[in-house]
């Protein structure tokens, strides 16, 4: 089996057969030997060590390295190579400081294939679900500062009550933003529960937290300005915190005019009470979405703003970026707006009222 040969599975296993960009990244990111070792999971080690004429030994600490790599994903039934761009693109974009030698190099690698190869896939997903006639697989969470006070609030959109019923949670470095550098917001920004949190403290790529710490954590990344999204995961392992300049998700589908297609909104949509409006344009330089401008108000010097609820998506973080409190969030859409699948993520069905409003 030749080194092109080894690759070349792994990426045809990748759905990109005949990738040159791909390649490139695996060629970053694995040695030929490992490449090889990779492509015969999920073989034990044992079965590869036979196959390689290679000690236990070896083929185990490789599959250790590939493990911390993102490449490979180990669990109690074994060690298994990944199993989509997703999983290897965010695991390789967050690895341990022992081998960030592999950064930016391996950054720019990925936004190449990614520019040329990943986006436009993942347009053409998004178009292609709105074709059928099927909501977007991701949506808004609404910042929970935004929902003080607020009537309602369904579990799924309550972060506060997806932290108390986690079983674990950690913190990691934001792939996409470590990935395309296309701004300076935050970095430790990719939020992980249970199982996912799991995967990254074995990783080192992350630290675990304390549910006070995890609600303090969220309170950084919404006044940085991040808006929280969620995809349809019946595991519930990641709430991502996203801009539009590097994100996986928002970024394709601006890039391609699509996001309405790609992203639902949160039932909630900002307004501006024009009296208190004191014309500091924070909200407008806040908005991800474009959503707010600068008017002339009559009978006012100042500019006032003004929000377009076709543009709102719901996040809330011109809300609580407003010094005059004159931003308010108002609830628009019903419950039935948000599909069941997202309406309790993290949240047990025994969940009572009282535990949803306690906050």
């Amino acid at each position: 089996m030749t080194d092109q040969d080894s690759y070349s599975i792994l990426v045809e296993r990748l759905g990109y057969p005949g990738s040159i960009g791909l390649r490139k990244v695996l060629g970053k990111l694995m040695t030929s030997e490992e490449a090889e070792i990779a492509r015969l999971l999920p073989a034990s080690p044992a079965e590869i060590s036979q196959k390689l004429g290679m000690s236990q030994q070896r083929v185990t600490e490789t599959i250790s390295r590939l493990h911390r790599k993102g490449v490979v994903v180990s669990t109690g039934k074994g060690s298994f190579f990944a199993r989509d761009i997703h999983q290897i693109r965010n695991a390789s974009a967050s690895i341990p400081a022992l081998d960030n030698e592999l950064m930016p190099e391996l950054g720019d690698l990925w936004e190449e294939f990614s520019q040329a190869e990943w986006y436009p896939r993942l347009a053409q997903q998004a178009r292609r679900r709105a074709e059928q006639g099927l909501a977007p697989a991701s949506r808004v969470i609404p910042a929970r500062q935004a929902l003080e006070g607020l009537p309602d609030i369904l579990p799924g959109e309550d972060i506060w009550v997806m932290i108390e019923k986690a079983e674990v949670m950690a913190i990691a470095p934001c792939p996409c933003r470590r990935q395309s550098r296309r701004c300076d917001r935050l970095i430790m920004a990719c939020f992980q529960f249970n199982k996912g949190a799991e995967y990254t403290i074995a990783r080192a790529t992350g630290r675990e937290l304390s549910k006070a710490e995890a609600i303090e954590v969220f309170n950084e990344i919404e006044n940085n300005g991040l808006v929280h999204t969620v995809g349809y995961d019946p595991n519930f392992t990641t709430v991502c915190n996203c801009c539009k300049d590097c994100c996986q998700l928002l970024y394709p589908l601006f890039k391609y005019g699509l996001l309405k297609e790609g992203l639902s909104k949160s039932r909630f949509q900002a307004a501006v009470d024009e009296a208190s409006c004191d014309g500091c344009q924070d909200c407008a330089e806040r908005c991800q979405f474009d959503a707010i401008e600068m008017r002339k108000a009559p009978g006012s010097k100042r500019l006032k703003a003004f929000v377009d609820p076709e543009k709102c998506w719901g996040c809330g973080l011109c809300v609580i970026a407003c010094p005059s409190k004159a931003l308010k969030f108002n609830l628009v859409r019903p419950q039935e707006f948000v599909p069941p699948v997202f309406t309790r993520l993290g949240v047990d069905r025994e969940l009572r009222p009282e535990d949803i409003h306690r906050h």
